[in-house]
């Protein structure tokens, strides 16, 4: 009979480190979204598209400008969680 697989246990600084640095990535990701949904709203042209996207494309730049405003929440929000367990992490040292 097969004894179950177990998980390797990360030492908790190794994890903090982990969860700081996905931290990191999350609130970056978000702040290109946001850089590029505030000039498309500005300028009325999407850059981080495959092919620009523009005010006259009507309602496909509705649908990425709201793709990208839940891409930027959904950022925003892993970056918090994140961080908030980064944060008790490093208090249980």
């Amino acid at each position: 009979m097969k004894q179950p697989a177990t998980l390797p246990s990360l030492p908790p600084r190794v994890l903090a480190r982990l969860l700081g640095a996905a931290c990191l990535l999350s609130l970056v990701g978000g702040a290109v979204l946001a850089w590029d949904l505030a000039t498309a709203l500005t300028t009325g042209a999407f850059h981080l598209v495959r092919n620009p996207v523009t005010r006259e494309s009507g309602g496909l730049f509705t649908a990425v400008a709201v793709m990208e405003a839940l891409g930027l929440a959904l950022c925003l929000v892993a970056g918090l969680v994140e961080a908030v367990l980064w944060r008790r992490l490093r208090q249980r040292r």
